[in-house]
């Protein structure tokens, strides 16, 4: 899995998936950064379902939440 975030330097980015019915879906993953603003991190197959999504940088206090949708091959989150 790869993410891009423009305009914040991190060291570290946490990546949780929210299943919507179910705690024991739910996943978290710390993303590294890499080159050209993109953070990696191995996230394995998830289920065919709508997750909420989370993706925070808690040493600098920054999060933004929103939904995948189980189809979607990708998602855009922006500050409100």
């Amino acid at each position: 899995m790869q993410l891009s975030i423009r305009g914040v330097p991190a060291q570290a980015v946490e990546l949780r998936l929210i299943h919507p019915t179910d705690a024991t879906g739910d996943r978290q993953i710390r993303l590294t950064p890499g080159a050209d603003d993109r953070y990696t991190g191995n996230l394995g197959r998830l289920d065919a379902i709508r997750h909420h999504v989370e993706i925070a940088s808690p040493d600098q206090g920054w999060r933004l939440r929103g939904e995948l949708p189980a189809s979607a091959g990708e998602l855009q989150l922006a500050p409100r």
